[in-house]
This record gives C-alpha cells, sequence and structure tokens, in this order.
C-alpha cells in the first residue's frame, strides 16, 4: 500500500463507503486494456515492492474489490491467480478462437519511465558487490562438484557446508542487491552474509582435495589447509607469504584448459613443483600498493605460473617452495612498445603511453583504450526534465552530453617476460591499468583500478572505458541476453516502437553480462574488408554501448551526489576504508573472423573463440592456498598433483552446468549446449553425448530425465502447444535394464537430469 493511496470502505452505513466508486473506476482501467490484449483474460499486476509494505491492508482491499465486483460488475470476473493458470487461461481461449499471437525476439532494453527517466545505471551500480557475487556463483559451481564426488566416492556428506552459500546466492538475485539498488549499509551486509557463507563452504575442501588425490589410504595426517585467498585483488594473501606452502587449482569445466595463477608475494625467487616437476614461473609488480586497506600488509609482487590442461571437473596440485640458492626472477623493465610475439600482441603508442594496436592469431587492428567519464546529472527530480542520475537511472548532465578524456597521455612501466608482457599505465592520481598479454593466449587482457572517484566540476562522475577502432559497424552492435544468445541492438532505434530520443546516451545503454560485440557492416555477411568481429568480455555485469561506429564502450564506476528518487534515499556515493570506494576489474578484448568467412578461411570463428573465453573467465579455474609441514618428498609419496572427475572431455559445444549431489543416492546433472543456431558453423550443430563411463569416480545406474528446475519429470510435463503441433517423443524414466546414456542436444539446450549412481572399484 502507499501513502496516497485509498482504503476501501465497504461499510455501507459509512459516509466514506466507496466500493462503487473504486470499482466504476478498475472497471474502466481493465476495459481500456482490452485494446491491448487478444483475449478476454487480461492480466493486471498488481503493484511492486513498495506496495506490500503493509501487506495485511492491501490484501485486505484486494478482498473486498474482488467482492465489489460480484455485486456491481458481474459480468468482469476478478479473481486471485497466478502466471501459470493465467497462460493456460490464455492458451484455451486462444485455441477456441483461433487466435495467433506474433513472436517477439527482442528484448525490453532498456527500460525507460518518462523520456529522461532511463533505468540504465544500475547495470552498473555498485561494481565491486557485482563482482563478489560471480566469484561466490564461481566457487559454489566448484563446490558442488567436489562434493558430489567426496560424497558417493568417499562417503564424505559435506554438502550440508554448501547451504548458506547457496541460501545467499539466492539473496544476492534480488532485484535491489545484484543491481546494486540498495542502501549502502546493506550492500555492506550482503558481502558479510557472502564472506561467511564461503569461509563454510571451505570448511572441509582440504579433506574432500586429499581424498581426491590420494595414492593410498595413508594419508590421515596429511593436513594442507586449503582456503581461498579473497582478498588476492589488492594484493594480500597470508599463506602465499609463507616460506612454503601449497595450491589446488579446480577447474569446474567440462574440458582442459590453461589456466595462469596469480599470487601475492613478496619473495623474489621460488621453486614450483606440478604434476610434470619443476615448471617455470614470473614475478611482476602488483599494479598498486594498496596501503590504505585496514589490518593488512600488501603485497609488493604477483608470482605467475600456469597450471597447464588442467583436467575436466578436475584439478592440480603445486608445491612452492622459497629459494634462496635461485637467481632472482623479478621481471626487468622494458624500453619496447610492442609486446607479445607475431601471433599476439599490442602496441603502445610511444607518445601518450596508450593502446594503439592489436595482434591476435596473427591479424593486427588498430585500435585505441582510453578512460573517460560523463557528468551525472544533480536534478532535484520535480519534473522529468529534472531527473537526477542515481543508482537506478543514467543521465547525463547537459554539461557533458558527450564523454570527455580523464586523461590524453598516460605515463607507462613495461614488463616483458617468457610467456607474459604487462604495460602498468597511470592515468591519473585515481585511475591505473596493466595491459597484459600472455603470448599463448589469443586475447588481450586489461587489468584496471578505478577510485576514488573524485568530483568534478561539482557534479557526479560516471567512468567509462572505451574502445576504437576504424572498423565499419553500421550503427549495430550486440550484447548478451544473461551469458546465452545474443541480442542485436540498433543505435536510435526499437524494433517494436517509435524510438524518440530525447537521452541520446542512455537510451543507447544496454546490460552487458558476458559480452558486447562489434561485426563489419553490423551483420554476419561475410565481404571482402568486412570479415571482423571485435568482442570485449567483462568480468561482472556492466552498462555498455556503442555510440559511434566501431566504438565499443562499458561503464565500470559509478560516483552520484543526488539520489533519484526511486526508492534507495541516499546517493550512490560509495565509501570503504573512510575513502570513496575502489573497484578493479577485467576487460579481455578478442577479435577474429565473422562465422560466415571463417569457413571460407578456414578459421576458427571468433564466437567460438569469445565462448570459449567466456567459459574460461566467468567460470575460472578456482585457486585455493594451503599451508602444510610435510616436505615435498612426503607429499608425492602419498598424494597425486593431478585428479580428473571426467574420464574425457566434452565437445567443445557442451557444459556441465550443474553437477550437485541430489539424494544419498542421487546426483543432479544438467548439460548445456553453449552455441545458438547459426553462431558457429560447426558448433552450433546437434551435440551428441554419451554418459557411459564419463566420471572417474562413479557408474550410473538409472536416469530421469526432469524439468529445467528439477521439480518435476520431463514425461508429466503437459506443454502448451500455441498453434503449433505438439510432440509426441515425451521421454520416460529410463529403467536400468534398457538404460541409454546417449544425450542429444540442440543449440542453447539445457537438459536436465538426476542420476542413479554407485561408486566404481579403482583398479
Amino acid at each position: 500500500i502507499l501513502c496516497g493511496d485509498r482504503p476501501i470502505v465497504d461499510n455501507k452505513k459509512s459516509p466514506d463507503y466507496n466500493v462503487d466508486v473504486i470499482v466504476d473506476e478498475f472497471a474502466a482501467y481493465v476495459i481500456k486494456g482490452l485494446d491491448y490484449y487478444k483475449t478476454n483474460n487480461l492480466l493486471v499486476t498488481m503493484g511492486g515492492d513498495f506496495t506490500y509494505q503493509a501487506a495485511e491492508m492491501y490484501f485486505t482491499n484486494m478482498d473486498k474489490l474482488i467482492e465489489g465486483f460480484r455485486e456491481y460488475r458481474p459480468d468482469i470476473n476478478v479473481i486471485y491467480s497466478t502466471p501459470s493458470c493465467y497462460l493456460k487461461a490464455v492458451n484455451e481461449e486462444a485455441h477456441s478462437k483461433n487466435i495467433q499471437f506474433q513472436l517477439k525476439t527482442d528484448d525490453f532494453f532498456p527500460y525507460a519511465s518518462g523520456a529522461h527517466t532511463y533505468w540504465t545505471g544500475y547495470f552498473t551500480s555498485r561494481p565491486n558487490s557485482k563482482r563478489f557475487e560471480r566469484q561466490g556463483n564461481n566457487l559454489l559451481q566448484v563446490m558442488k562438484q567436489a562434493t558430489s564426488f567426496a560424497k558417493h566416492k568417499y562417503n564424505l556428506n559435506f554438502e550440508d557446508d554448501l547451504i548458506s552459500l547457496k541460501e545467499v546466492m539466492g539473496i544476492m538475485q534480488h532485484h535491489d542487491a545484484i543491481t546494486g539498488t540498495e542502501k549502502q549499509h546493506v550492500v555492506h551486509d550482503y558481502v558479510r552474509l557472502l564472506t561467511a557463507s564461503i569461509k563454510e563452504a571451505e570448511e572441509n575442501i582440504d579433506e574432500i582435495i586429499i581424498n581426491l588425490l590420494k595414492k593410498t589410504d595413508d594419508t590421515d595426517n596429511v593436513k594442507t589447509n586449503f582456503a581461498s585467498c579473497l582478498l588476492a585483488n589488492v594484493s594480500y594473501c597470508q599463506k602465499s607469504n609463507l616460506d612454503k606452502f601449497v595450491v589446488a587449482v579446480y577447474n569446474p569445466l567440462s574440458k582442459y584448459v590453461n589456466h595462469y595463477v596469480r599470487l601475492p608475494v613478496n619473495g623474489d625467487s621460488y621453486v614450483i613443483t606440478g604434476t610434470k616437476g619443476i615448471i617455470d614461473y614470473e614475478i611482476l609488480p602488483a599494479i598498486a600498493d594498496f596501503s590504505y586497506v585496514y589490518s593488512i600488509t600488501p603485497s609488493k609482487y604477483e608470482l605467475v605460473f600456469m597450471a597447464e590442461n588442467l583436467p575436466p571437473l578436475g584439478l592440480q596440485f603445486f608445491h612452492v617452495q622459497k629459494s634462496v640458492a635461485a637467481k632472482r626472477k623479478i621481471a626487468r623493465i622494458s624500453q619496447q612498445t610492442h609486446f607479445g610475439n607475431a601471433n599476439s600482441g599490442f602496441t603502445i603508442d610511444e607518445r601518450t603511453g596508450l593502446l594503439s594496436s592489436v595482434t591476435l592469431n596473427g591479424d593486427r587492428l588498430e585500435v585505441s583504450q582510453n578512460f573517460m567519464f560523463y557528468n551525472g546529472a544533480n536534478g532535484s527530480n520535480t519534473q522529468e526534465v529534472y531527473r537526477a542520475s542515481g543508482a537506478y537511472i543514467f543521465r547525463p548532465a547537459n554539461v557533458t552530453p558527450a564523454a570527455l578524456s580523464l586523461s590524453n597521455t598516460v605515463t607507462y612501466t613495461s614488463y616483458s617476460t617468457d610467456f607474459v608482457d604487462e604495460v602498468h599505465q597511470i592515468f591519473n592520481s585515481w585511475i591505473r591499468q596493466i595491459i597484459r598479454v600472455y603470448k599463448n593466449e589469443n586475447y588481450i587482457e586489461f587489468d584496471w583500478l578505478v577510485g576514488p572517484i573524485a568530483t568534478i566540476n561539482d557534479l557526479g562522475v560516471e567512468v567509462i572505458t572505451r574502445f576504437t577502432t576504424n572498423r565499419p559497424s553500421n550503427g549495430v552492435f550486440y550484447t548478451d541476453s544473461n551469458g546465452r544468445q545474443m541480442v542485436k541492438r540498433i543505435r536510435d532505434f526499437r524494433e517494436m516502437y517509435y524510438y524518440t530520443n530525447e537521452e541520446p546516451v542512455s537510451g543507447n545503454y544496454y546490460p552487458v553480462t558476458s559480452k558486447i560485440v562489434l561485426k563489419d557492416g553490423g551483420s554476419d555477411a561475410c565481404t571482402r574488408g568486412n570479415n571482423l568481429e571485435f568482442a570485449i568480455l567483462n568480468d561482472r555485469a556492466q552498462g555498455g554501448s556503442s555510440l559511434e561506429d566501431g566504438q565499443i564502450e562499458l561503464m565500470v564506476h559509478r560516483k552520484l551526489l543526488k539520489d533519484d528518487a526511486f526508492g534507495v534515499l541516499e546517493a550512490l556515493n560509495e565509501f570503504e576504508f573512510n575513502r570513496g570506494v575502489v573497484v578493479r576489474g577485467q576487460h579481455f578484448l578478442t577479435f577474429g573472423q565473422k562465422n560466415s568467412c571463417s569457413k571460407k578461411y578456414n578459421d576458427k570463428s571468433a564466437s567460438a573463440m569469445q565462448r570459449d573465453l567466456v567459459q574460461r573467465k566467468l567460470l575460472s579455474p578456482w585457486v585455493f592456498i594451503g599451508s602444510t609441514k610435510h616436505s615435498l618428498e612426503d607429499l608425492q609419496s602419498k598424494l597425486n598433483f593431478e585428479f580428473s572427475g571426467l574420464t574425457r572431455a566434452l565437445p567443445d559445444n557442451v557444459q556441465i552446468l550443474t553437477l550437485e549431489p541430489w539424494t544419498d543416492e542421487s546426483l543432479l546433472l544438467r548439460l548445456e549446449h553453449i552455441f545458438s543456431v547459426n553462431e558457429d558453423n560447426t558448433l552450433s550443430q546437434t551435440a551428441t553425448i554419451n554418459l557411459h563411463n564419463l566420471f572417474t569416480l562413479l557408474d550410473i545406474a538409472n536416469i530421469e530425465e526432469m524439468n529445467l528446475a528439477a521439480n518435476m519429470p520431463k514425461a508429466d510435463i503437459e506443454k502448451m502447444s500455441w498453434n503449433t503441433y505438439e510432440s509426441k517423443n515425451r521421454r520416460k524414466f529410463i529403467k536400468a535394464k534398457d538404460i541409454d546414456l546417449t544425450i542429444n542436444l540442440e543449440p542453447m539446450e539445457i537438459r536436465t537430469f538426476i542420476l542413479q549412481v554407485i561408486a566404481k572399484r579403482l583398479t
């Protein structure tokens, strides 16, 4: 109920009796709605979150409204309903009257509630919280998989450790949590909850890892005290600064991957032993000193080494020892301006210190990158034209309708090593960045640090990173739909209605949860000179756009001085450690041949490279750090330094989306086809997976296909046809005697199964 709402007075003796008046008003609203609906079933959504602050009173009002319709307008049947009941009624009427519906293929972004009120600010608001949520999901999937193996093979029942993390990750999906539209003290509480739940989830990870790696049962006294280093982003990890420590890297993907481990250290020489013996490493300076962070002593350097060929749903173990005898390995400053090699690299403009070109897969592309800003509008919100930029709303001030550069020249220091090159840039007192290339990879990494944001022009500041190329994109760009399908966006255009351009910047901003893409010519067509696809991948949800051809921008941080009057009741001006909040994040640049061109040039398509990179970065191998008193020789005698949960990698277009304990004898398995129709010539085809002997530790005794939520057998689902043919190939429960473990997946399809499993007898 809202403060201005009238109570419904149903006492006919009262002078305030108003049921008849309110019924007439509501009936007029409903009848007007008939113009927008094809059937006589109208869906009336009864308010948002604020409406239910006094829920008992609001439901009482609705009860009275329904009774009033029965008395005054019995021709209109007003009832409580649910989305499923409503769809059923619409479906039945549509069939009886042969009604057909227009297919909508775009989405509803960006949402606007007024000409100057685009709800595109929350795509970026509270970026640290958005990143922490992403990390929470990453660890949750790792722990689900690890506890599945531990429970069904070693009878280690640690699934209750995950209850808190599951609950908090559910809370983080609230529309005022992941969006960043909560109050400051609430986001602090979310961080507290997520941190505590992560620690609880990891409580028994040490025992799980030791059991997965053990050579014999003589491992009861092996202790490694594994845990995550959540403060590695501010260059702090207590255990990685010990003279001797151990590392476990778990790969939650269904394929082999290489992963570069980066650990905060103060030492300058180490001996690292992995599954193949002593491995190479590099030591590079940290991005900043982080001296403002309370109660810790950040490290000066980062120790970098590669976990090579991490097995699917598996892990590798490393022993790290400081070395006195070995030569100092700190990377030396380089004077060059080209970094990487002929296949993968980038060039810095010697005069400005900014990026000037990128080479990937042997192809060179002129591309620049810079940090820029919009001033946020300081409106009073009394009228539409006075709308402020706030947690929900992004609205540039009139003084900066176009973004302004924060620095046209930067100071930089470069480092070149055997397998990674880095350029450390300083843009101003509160922005710095590392541009990084791993010489055997096909992407360029931008590791940035932004904040505390200064106030500029006595207005709020909205910071963006902008990439500019000379490629023709014809006003078209593409953003992902929650990490799955790509949606075509056309600047200053909407497919379903006439667009007016009162806010040319925020009106063209869209949510980017994993990547934003430009294609030569704005389409998939392959012509001479128009064959490239250029993409920026991000590590958290952000707002982004392409306001000029060949250009991509992503908003990375926001500091605003006014509230936008949509419920937060405080300005989006975050503080931490008695100063404005600092945000660290990564972007990944990649480009290649468009799908239609890759067949001609016999290359891997740009989309295939992007999908691979998105998986490796958004569901990244997870690094656990531990301490141990055991010698290297003792550990090698008792532990394998590698474990694989699968006997073989799945096809490149298939991912195990979920593997988690279900009952005492079963697991929940979801398989996902990660490509959409026509996205790639090869990988967009039907994928076939045979689950027989897929798991190294478990055999499948029975299998039952479920709906996506796993709360109903798929065979029991009665699917609405909507004037299309009805499939007769309903899947049934598969008995053990006729078990068929061959699964087909169509593009973008997710299939969910409950597997009855038994532990394998290891030979």
